[in-house]
């Protein structure tokens, strides 16, 4: 029977009676991964490319990250190897975003690299791994995630990349309500953007917060919260009430840019990132094994009971 369970948003979220009181997507997979950097060009890939790979035999369906803005791709690997663990292929491109304008030649990136993927990637990989591109998802955090929203509501993006999942990271759609990075995606009314497939957006509860006399990295208005306000169903909703926008990027004290950008945002609790990266790596894996799989137990336990992710969270679906 379902039951309706009371949060503090007023959002109904349905119980489901096959969810299980405990998940084991915000562990590292059982599978090893082996990591790939190609340049520009190497391999005739068009872009900078960070592959993430299980070593296993098999066929894995691929997903596509997309890195936010003045960061590097390299700068995930903890989270995408973390996905890649439970038996995924991991491609991001190096998208260079040092503009705060949106520039069109980000979508150009994902596609090229996208495009690419049927013929260069399968040599790339360990022997007797195969990519299963009928089975392909598109992530961005950040500006990244305004890229992939965008790509997939382009009316001129090639179908035949045949995308069948979206996730949003923390995205940010632009400076303010009435200043959106271009393409305008957003319209401010609630159900208005039809994407096409299931979608599941991912926020961090402190990044729409000022960092002393730093602007929030991901303001009300044009952040998680209204991405999903205006995504049809379906479409799943989590907050990591006490972490920040960059908290999810690996702790590189050797990476500058990545350490700049992340003293620019709010923080949350820095000894405990590794837990928010295994939180939003396992959601992103249940995500997508509910969705390609039907294995809906993992995605339904955390929804009945967000006690069991590794951070505090919130959530809402429809």
């Amino acid at each position: 029977m379902n039951q309706q369970i009371k949060m503090a948003t007023h959002v109904k979220v349905v119980k489901h009676a096959s969810s299980t009181s405990s998940t084991s997507v915000f562990e590292l997979g059982s599978f090893s991964v082996e990591a790939l950097k190609l340049k520009k060009l190497e391999h005739g890939c068009p872009s900078p490319l960070l592959i993430l790979s299980p070593k296993v035999d098999g066929q894995y369906p691929v997903l596509v990250f997309i890195n936010g803005f003045g960061l590097e791709n390299s700068d995930y690997t903890v989270l995408l190897t973390h996905v890649a663990s439970h038996g995924f292929i991991v491609a991001a491109p190096q998208v260079w975003t040092i503009t705060p304008s949106f520039d069109y030649g980000e979508m150009d990136c994902v596609v090229n690299v996208t495009n690419w993927l049927s013929d260069g990637l399968p040599p790339l990989l360990p022997p007797k791994v195969e990519p299963n591109l009928q089975k392909l998802g598109l992530c961005g955090h950040s500006r990244g995630g305004k890229t992939a929203f965008s790509l997939i509501a382009s009316k001129s993006v090639d179908k035949s990349l045949n995308f069948s999942a979206l996730i949003g990271v923390d995205p940010v759609m632009g400076f303010a309500k009435v200043l959106q990075t271009q393409p305008d995606l957003l319209t401010f009314k609630p159900n208005s953007l039809d994407m096409g497939m299931p979608v599941m957006v991912v926020g961090m509860g402190l990044s729409s917060e000022w960092n002393v006399l730093c602007p929030p990295c991901s303001p009300a208005g044009v952040n998680h919260q209204e991405v999903y306000s205006e995504c049809q169903a379906p479409c799943y909703h989590f907050v990591a009430k006490d972490f920040g926008h960059m908290d999810v990027i690996d702790d590189n004290p050797e990476d500058p840019i990545g350490a700049i950008a992340s003293c620019m945002c709010k923080k949350g609790d820095q000894g405990r990132r590794d837990l928010l990266r295994r939180c939003v790596g396992g959601l992103i894996v249940a995500f997508l094994e509910a969705n390609w799989e039907g294995e809906s137990g993992d995605l339904n336990a955390v929804i009945d009971d967000p006690d069991i992710a590794p951070v505090a969270i919130d959530r809402e679906l429809k």
